[in-house]
């Protein structure tokens, strides 16, 4: 399924959560009073993070797992 691109205006505010979700992490750390709300804290941050990493490489995260998985499982089963 082809990618669809995205805009500069997209690029540009997908950088700004990201690095806004960086701040957030070193400012406030993980831990956030309770259980459920570091958990709740954690998984906006990192989605924070995910965003700037779209930005910048116009993948995201789990773009880059699966292509290095693929990339292991060809390599393992010898079609390379």
């Amino acid at each position: 399924m082809p990618r669809q691109k995205i805009t500069v205006f997209q690029r540009i505010i997908y950088i700004f959560f990201g690095f806004s979700g960086i701040l957030g992490i070193w400012k406030t750390g993980f831990w956030y009073g309770s259980v459920p709300a570091t958990i709740f804290h954690v998984a906006v941050l990192i989605a924070a993070v995910n965003w700037g990493i779209l930005g910048i490489s116009g993948r995201d995260v789990v773009e880059w797992i699966e292509e290095l998985f693929g990339i292991f499982r060809k390599t393992k089963t010898g079609k390379c």
